[in-house]
């Protein structure tokens, strides 16, 4: 199984992807899981598992959330 646990939507400052981005490079990659881990918020990762939902991607997308602290950022583990 191929996956990559840690990609961002433009929904992260860090990011310009649109949320249907990673889904189309994750599958000309050949991955079977991404997990999207957006700051502070899931809404990308929502968006990119409906558009992979609604083109009929054999990907699966985890959501996540990378949550930023006092003390630094956060990665918990994946949301279903």
């Amino acid at each position: 199984m191929r996956f990559d646990t840690h990609i961002h939507t433009k929904r992260s400052p860090c990011s310009g992807m649109s949320p249907k981005k990673p889904v189309k490079t994750a599958e000309k990659r050949g991955l079977d899981v991404a997990v999207v881990l957006d700051h502070n918020e899931i809404e990308g990762g929502r968006e990119a598992r409906r558009f992979a939902e609604e083109t009929r991607s054999k990907l699966k997308i985890e959501l996540g959330c990378e949550l930023t602290t006092e003390f630094g950022e956060l990665v918990p583990s994946p949301i279903n």
